[in-house]
C-alpha cells in the first residue's frame, strides 16, 4: 500500500546504498515523498528500479546521477547537492588550479541564482530555465574534451542538461535528493552497528518493518503506538 501510494505521486525521490545479506554484498532501494517511504533489497539495475516504480509511474524522479536511473523516459531531477559536492572535491584535489575555481565559481553562482530567482510566473520559469541551460553549455562545453580536472563533469552536466532546472519549471520539484539521503540515515546506522541481514526473508522483513516506521514518522505518528494498534488488531 505504502509503494502503491508513492508510486502515483507526482514527484519521488529514489535512492540506493549497499546492504549485506549473509555477508553477501547487496543493495537496498528506496522511493519516498514527504508523507511516505518504502524500501526494498535487491540488486543495483535497471530492472529493480523499474520493479519499485512499476510501469504505469507518471510523476517526477528525484536522483543522483547513477547510471540506473537513466533509462527512465519520464521527467526527472538529478541531485544537484550531489554535483555540487564533486565540484568541492575535485577543487580540493586541484588547489592551485584557478581556471577550475573560476569554473565552479561560476557553477555555484549559476544555481543560486536560478534557485533563488526562477520567477513567479509560468512563463518565467520557463524563460530562466532556457537561460540556464543556455548558460551551463557555455560554462562546460569548452572543456568537456579539455585535458582539465573538469573534464568528466561537464560532461555528465551536458549529458544530463535537460534533467538539472526540472525544478525551476516546476516548483514542487526540489534541486536536490537530500530528503532520501536523510531517510536512509536510521539504515545506514542500523547497517554499521549489525551488519545487514541473514537471510531474504530476514531482507523482507527488515524492509517492511522500516518502511512503516519511515512512513509514520513523516506522519508525526508515533511508531510504537502505531505497532502496538496493529499487534492488537483482531485482523492479525
Amino acid at each position: 500500500m505504502i509503494r502503491r501510494e508513492i508510486t502515483t505521486s507526482p514527484v519521488v525521490h529514489g535512492d540506493e546504498t549497499g546492504w549485506r545479506e549473509d555477508g553477501q554484498n547487496g543493495y537496498l532501494w528506496q522511493i519516498s515523498t514527504p508523507t511516505a517511504c518504502y524500501f526494498e533489497r535487491g540488486p543495483r539495475t535497471n530492472e529493480q528500479i523499474d520493479a519499485i516504480l512499476g510501469k504505469d509511474f507518471a510523476g517526477t524522479l528525484v536522483t543522483d546521477f547513477y547510471a540506473a536511473y537513466d533509462h527512465f523516459g519520464g521527467l526527472k531531477q538529478r541531485c544537484w547537492a550531489h554535483l555540487l559536492r564533486d565540484v568541492r572535491e575535485l577543487e580540493a584535489a586541484h588547489p592551485t588550479d584557478s581556471t577550475l575555481r573560476r569554473w565552479g565559481r561560476h557553477l555555484r553562482r549559476l544555481f543560486r541564482a536560478t534557485r533563488d530567482r526562477p520567477g513567479a510566473t509560468a512563463d518565467q520559469r520557463r524563460a530562466t530555465r532556457q537561460r540556464a541551460d543556455a548558460c551551463l553549455t557555455r560554462l562546460c562545453t569548452p572543456y568537456q574534451k579539455a585535458e582539465v580536472p573538469q573534464r568528466t563533469l561537464c560532461q555528465r552536466i551536458l549529458t544530463h542538461l535537460a534533467e538539472l532546472f526540472t525544478f525551476v519549471v516546476d516548483p514542487a520539484v526540489p534541486p536536490t535528493n537530500n530528503a532520501a539521503e536523510r531517510d536512509f540515515r536510521p539504515l545506514v546506522i542500523a547497517r554499521k552497528i549489525w551488519g545487514g541481514t541473514r537471510s531474504p526473508r530476514g531482507s523482507i522483513d527488515a524492509m517492511r518493518r522500516a518502511s512503516l516506521v519511515a512512513t509514520w514518522k513523516k506522519r508525526g505518528l508515533n511508531p510504537f503506538d502505531q505497532f502496538r494498534d496493529l499487534l492488537l488488531s483482531p485482523q492479525l
